[in-house]
This record gives structure tokens, C-alpha cells and sequence, in this order.
């Protein structure tokens, strides 16, 4: 079977860090470098980017949430702390409520 060479140029740091992941997997780096070629979908690659869109969004929306929810907390705290002040005011002898 004839076999055609790709040459591929990267900076000497990605050159050590795909060498790296190679090692680790036990294989080449052109043996790494034709499975993650095979592995790669355009398609998959679209769905990551709409995937974390929608997770920077899901982030966000959490986030508001839980400002109103800690200005809701503060907004009742203060009607039950005036509550209880009334109550206490109507409580005492000639005090008017």
C-alpha cells in the first residue's frame, strides 16, 4: 500500500505537548496524529460550540437568579424584623401601634 507524507507545521511547544499525548497512549506521534484525525467531526465541533454557548447562558441566567433570590431573602427579612418591631411596639403599655 502506498503511503503519502502530510507535513504539518506547529510551534515547538505543541510539537512537545502532542509528542507528550502520544507517549502517554502508547503510540506515535503520526499514529496519535491520524486517529485524532479520524475522530475529527465538524459536526461534533458545532454542537461544542452551541453546547458551551448554552452553558455560558444557563451561568448567567443561574446568576440573576440568585441575585433576586438573596433581594427577595433581604425583603422579607426587613417585613419580618418590622413585624416583629410592631409587635413588640403593640405589645408594651400605652404604646401606639
Amino acid at each position: 500500500m502506498r503511503q503519502d507524507r502530510i507535513i504539518v507545521l506547529v510551534d515547538p511547544d505543541y510539537k512537545a505537548q502532542i509528542a507528550a499525548r502520544a507517549k502517554a497512549l502508547d503510540m506515535s506521534v503520526g499514529e496519535f496524529a491520524r486517529r485524532s484525525m479520524d475522530a475529527y467531526d465538524p459536526e461534533l465541533d458545532e454542537v461544542t460550540q452551541l453546547l458551551h454557548k448554552s452553558a455560558i447562558e444557563a451561568r448567567e441566567a443561574l446568576d440573576q437568579a440568585m441575585t433576586e433570590i438573596d433581594e427577595t431573602l433581604g425583603y422579607l427579612r426587613k417585613r419580618r424584623e418590622e413585624a416583629a418591631a410592631a409587635k413588640a411596639k403593640a405589645g408594651k403599655p400605652g404604646a401606639v401601634a
